[in-house]
């Protein structure tokens, strides 16, 4: 389905209107209604958000632009705030806002490939029945470059280049905050191909799934979600994968099973955790390992 929950335009409202642009302006065909906010569907159609995304980026022009904005979102959304606290790495954080942020998005295919040590390529392709939105693609930009500054680091150089319903994007991201060895492993599949830069908190995390309760293989006092317990051995395997920002298909590959296992598994322990979303469960991993 070509809709997107109403919870990012909410975000959207929430950062413009503390910045002084008038509620009126991004609200009403062929936008969204004010009454949509608090209807019982809490989504909105893809028409409407892109609608939504050119008053954006014209409400926010003599702000800063997209640039600013997106910054702002970022620094509002707690799911982004509980992982970043713990990223090393800008392209581990990278990968982790894309997780975080495509729930949002499920048809937009994502693709990316590793161009050096610290230049990725991303690539959003939309489909074909979906209008075109290059505000949406200069928004995610803008809100993929400043991602590393979450983090303390530099904003990260892009390069953009627009086709109709796509969108390439070059980026040339700062060095990690610490010059520890990271380990890498570039994902085969199409769906979401991630680089992957293990940090020493990744492979901390990973042998503490695999340890029996209460024990950590650093000796330092870890404690893991209440529900933790409560997940069959296969669920924690998969819970290990979620939270790093792996797709479903990569995890179904990489435990060899089908893709529709995945998602009965991460169905499973998001009712156990009390989670609403993958996002929130992410979140409250992290949250819970301070």
């Amino acid at each position: 389905m070509n809709h997107v929950p109403i919870s990012v335009i909410k975000a959207g409202l929430y950062v413009s209107e503390r910045h002084g642009v008038p509620r009126a302006t991004l609200l009403g065909r062929p936008s969204v209604e004010e009454r949509e906010l608090t209807g019982p569907l809490r989504r909105i159609s893809w028409d409407a958000f892109c609608e939504f995304n050119d008053r954006i980026e014209q409400a926010w022009s003599p702000l800063g632009g997209v640039e600013q904005f997106a910054l702002a979102v970022n620094e509002q959304i707690p799911e982004i705030l509980a992982v970043a606290r713990r990223v090393l790495s800008p392209l581990q954080l990278l990968r982790l806002v894309i997780s975080v942020g495509s729930w949002a998005h499920p048809r937009i295919m994502v693709r990316s490939k590793l161009l050096g040590p610290d230049r990725l390529q991303l690539e959003l392709s939309l489909p074909d029945d979906w209008r075109d939105s290059p505000a949406f693609f200069r928004i995610c930009s803008a809100s993929l470059a400043n991602s590393p500054r979450l983090i303390g680091l530099p904003r990260a150089q892009v390069e953009l280049e627009l086709a109709p319903r796509r969108a390439v994007y070059r980026f040339l991201l700062p060095p990690s905050r610490t010059a520890f060895a990271l380990g890498s492993e570039v994902a085969s599949q199409a769906h979401l191909l991630m680089l992957e830069r293990i940090s020493h908190l990744q492979a901390e995390v990973s042998a503490l799934l695999r340890m029996p309760r209460g024990k950590s293989a650093t000796g330092a006092r870890r404690r893991f979600p209440a529900w933790h317990g409560a997940l069959t051995a296969r669920q924690a395997e998969v819970l290990e994968l979620v939270v790093q920002g792996i797709s479903n298909r990569d995890i179904a590959n990489r435990l060899r099973c089908a893709e529709r296992t995945v998602e009965v598994h991460i169905t499973d322990i998001l009712k156990k955790s009390g989670n609403q979303s993958r996002a929130q469960l992410i979140a409250a991993f992290w949250g819970a390992q301070d």
